[in-house]
């Protein structure tokens, strides 16, 4: 309990430095280092019983899994505006910062990647639930993530976890929240011009090549609608 307590503590100062503080066009690489090793610090301290290559017993999955989720999160709220910067404005990007950009970026991919391979294992041990919004939510913001990162790689791998994301809320059970996602999501999705891999595959046939259809406003109205 009091290592969640810490990591809740640790993300609404984070929230507060990264995200209330900074102004409108900027962006403080110092500060978002001195979180993030703050933040590796908390994740090396975690108790030898909590980390995620441990065996739980069957009761403690979930909130284990749940422990990480919230780490992973919380990388990806420090770095995730880095990958958004790199969508939208990387032409404009001096090229001493476009290095850190990038390493950001990957870092907010990788911890995106990390979070839906525990996604996944919850959903094989039967502990993804329907019955609270965070998971239904976290699927939602990864989604967010893998668009950004399929928009500046056109990388296939990240439109593949996007498909996969999707088949994880189809899997819950259909109530609440999760039955908005499942239901809303594919028709989002279609709209950026991702209408999943099979349907992707035969627009490549006649030309379309994936691409997806992001734009400033676009982005800007998926950031806040997606990520609540």
């Amino acid at each position: 309990m009091a290592t969640s307590v810490s990591l809740c503590r640790l993300k609404r100062e984070i929230i507060q430095s990264v995200y209330m503080e900074r102004s409108a066009n900027s962006i403080s690489f110092s500060t978002v280092s001195n979180s993030l090793l703050l933040l590796q610090k908390w994740y090396r301290q975690m108790p030898p019983h909590l980390k995620y290559d441990v065996p739980a017993p069957p009761t403690h999955r979930r909130a284990v899994a749940i422990l990480h989720l919230q780490y992973w999160s919380t990388t990806i709220l420090l770095t995730r505006p880095f990958l958004l910067y790199l969508v939208i404005k990387h032409g404009t990007l001096a090229s001493s910062k476009r290095i850190w950009f990038e390493r950001m970026g990957k870092m907010c991919i990788d911890a995106a990647q990390k979070s839906i391979s525990i996604l996944t294992q919850m959903a094989n041990d039967g502990t993804l639930s329907s019955l609270t919004a965070f998971d239904s939510t976290c699927i939602l913001r990864l989604i967010m993530i893998f668009i950004l990162a399929y928009a500046h790689t056109r990388t296939p791998r990240y439109s593949a976890h996007i498909e996969k994301l999707v088949e994880l809320t189809r899997g819950m059970e259909q109530i609440g929240f999760t039955k908005m996602v499942t239901e809303e999501t594919p028709l989002r999705l279609a709209d950026l011009g991702i209408t999943g891999q099979a349907q992707q595959n035969n627009g490549d046939a006649n030309g379309s090549n994936g691409q997806v259809h992001l734009d400033d406003e676009m982005i800007a109205q998926l950031w806040g609608n997606w990520d609540p």
